[in-house]
């Protein structure tokens, strides 16, 4: 799902004309590849997927640090998970980290219920264990996210008039102008985004 439409980023912009429509869809899904580039992760996911995590420590490259499971990315809401054993393992015998949180980095699995996190059964622990879950930040972007997307896709679908020279250094009268970057405003959204756990 795109954060942001294009009649939205129409309204945004105040353009009226319906011939550039196709220009602005691609200037939407260009801001925000850009956006999920820079912050390392998407913030909107509307389905499932499933990601694999090795069952070795975090020490030596896995996603395991004692009853622990840490993700790679944001994890909206968690579907289902198996263990590298191939068993389920029940809502009931985890928790979230962080809890009552809206997005989880990780699961840890209770002390009472006595399981721990397996290797497969041929003891391999490369994507032995599996999460299906909706692997962003939230189920719908958040509103400062769209507002970034607009603005984002806005500058981009502006820039069409440089003549495709943004992406390159410029040299004229002999000073060398440099490609522009993203906007400052844009910067200072997406830092307060940069992956954290905790």
């Amino acid at each position: 799902m795109a954060y942001a439409s294009v009649a939205l980023l129409k309204e945004y912009a105040s353009i009226d004309a319906d011939k550039d429509d196709a220009l602005l869809y691609l200037s939407i899904a260009r801001a925000q590849a850009m956006i999920d580039a820079y912050v390392g992760y998407s913030f909107e996911a509307s389905g499932d997927s499933t990601r694999y995590f090795d069952a070795a420590s975090v020490g030596s490259g896995g996603h395991v640090d004692g009853r622990l499971l840490l993700f790679d990315t944001w994890c909206a809401s968690i579907t289902s998970v198996t263990n590298g054993d191939g068993t389920a393992v029940a809502a009931a015998s985890y928790v979230t980290q962080p809890r009552n949180a809206t997005r989880f980095y990780g699961i840890k699995l209770l002390s009472s219920t006595g399981l721990s996190w397996e290797r497969q059964t041929d003891d391999d622990t490369e994507k032995a264990i599996t999460v299906v879950g909706k692997w962003a930040y939230s189920t719908s972007a958040p509103a400062d996210i769209v507002q970034v997307c607009l603005r984002l896709a806005l500058w981009l679908y502006r820039g069409r008039d440089n003549s495709g020279d943004m992406d390159r250094p410029i040299l004229a009268e002999g000073v060398m102008i440099l490609p522009g970057r993203m906007p400052a405003d844009v910067i200072a959204v997406l830092d307060q985004y940069q992956w954290r756990t905790s």
